[in-house]
């Protein structure tokens, strides 16, 4: 089998495996609870806390945070909708081409909604100068399906000016593990990380900075002991989520450089491939735009979810686009918003790579895209 989705989720890494039962039984009791073990799995938790917030924001010493995990990032969207949310007057600023659950988070709580224009590839342009301020700002580094990468040292000093009495969140799922956050950007006010992208299995993290902890900290415990609609902070998904993310900072630069490698391959096999019916592949997002790890292109004349099949078929597994989307019978959202028409926003495909990925692995895949094409 070649695996090319890991976007959508990477395998759980080894020492997550060897780790996992001996972390099962050393996290397992009420940490809620008044006793000798309820005190020790809080202080666990915010050491791990303390830790995550370490590896991602390396010499910044921030002590001012907070920590919220769970199973998955939905949750804790859903969670930040119910804590933030003020639909009569609150204004968010946001990206058509941020995350599906993002997106109708922020619809499900909020009414005046304003986005983002984009360039033809989906980078940020600024917001018109009458645009109300933001109450909650949202920027998606790395967008799921086409890859775009947002450049925060351009986009995070106007927006903080802008957002001076509002939060902003960075949507870092996607970019978590190639992350090196610069000492000169501004902070987020929030930062959410999953860690399937990871290679833990499960586990995910909103992470407050700077003023708005205490706020957080508030809605989250009314969330869970006055509305009961959220579970306790779950050390156990923390530890693997920490534990996923040292392993790619570790390896970052390493994994950064073979993963780079085997996308300049492939884009340049691909921009100059002549398809079966005449017409010529495009790169949906140009490389200095566009995250290593996650390649897309488009097939005029061929449909994505068809192409998905018949590759799983030869054993060979990528994707259409953002894997909770990719089985809906529409064209693409994401391609729709760039203005493709609509022949075209249905034959997108996506290759998410990882350092394990090999190049025999990239020539089989298009050797395989020669003949699935001319059997299509």
């Amino acid at each position: 089998m070649i695996y090319f989705d890991h976007a959508a989720a990477d395998f759980i890494l080894p020492e997550i495996r060897q780790n996992y039962p001996f972390w099962l039984e050393k996290y397992s009791g009420n940490i809620e609870a008044a006793h000798q073990l309820g005190h020790r799995l809080r202080k666990e938790y915010e050491q791990l806390a303390a830790e995550l917030v370490e590896n991602l924001f390396p010499h910044r010493h921030l002590t001012d945070f907070a920590v919220f995990a769970a199973g998955d990032s939905s949750s804790l969207l859903e969670c930040l909708g119910r804590i933030c949310h003020d639909s009569k007057s609150g204004v968010v600023w946001a990206s058509a081409l941020d995350h599906a659950s993002l997106r109708a988070m922020v619809k499900r709580h909020w009414e005046k909604i304003y986005d983002f224009p984009l360039s033809s590839c989906g980078k940020l342009l600024p917001m018109n100068g009458n645009t109300p301020p933001p109450n909650l700002a949202i920027i998606t580094h790395i967008q799921s399906e086409i890859g775009v990468k947002q450049d925060l040292a351009a986009v995070l000093p106007p927006l903080r000016q802008a957002c001076s009495s509002g939060l902003i969140l960075l949507d870092a799922v996607q970019s978590a593990a190639h992350l090196a956050y610069h000492n000169a950007w501004p902070l987020p006010d929030l930062l959410l990380i999953s860690g399937a992208k990871l290679g833990s299995g499960s586990g995910a993290a909103l992470i407050a900075l700077n003023g708005c902890c205490q706020f957080m900290r508030q809605g989250f415990e009314r969330l869970r002991k006055v509305e009961h609609l959220i579970g306790k902070n779950n050390p156990l998904q923390l530890q693997v989520l920490l534990c996923a993310l040292q392993h790619h900072q570790l390896h970052r630069q390493r994994d950064a450089a073979a993963i780079s490698e085997l996308n300049r391959f492939l884009r340049s096999e691909l921009e100059d491939m002549l398809l079966p019916n005449g017409r010529k592949i495009i790169l949906t997002v140009p490389a200095a735009e566009a995250a290593d790890n996650i390649l897309h292109f488009i097939l005029p004349g061929y449909q994505s979810g068809v192409l998905v099949r018949m590759f799983s078929e030869h054993g060979l597994l990528l994707s259409a686009g953002s894997a909770c989307e990719a089985e809906t019978a529409q064209p693409s959202r994401i391609l729709s918003s760039l203005n493709y028409k609509r022949d075209l926003a249905y034959s997108g495909l996506r290759i998410s790579l990882s350092a394990a990925n090999t190049r025999p692995e990239a020539e089989t895949f298009l050797q395989l895209l020669n003949q699935l094409l001319k059997n299509y």
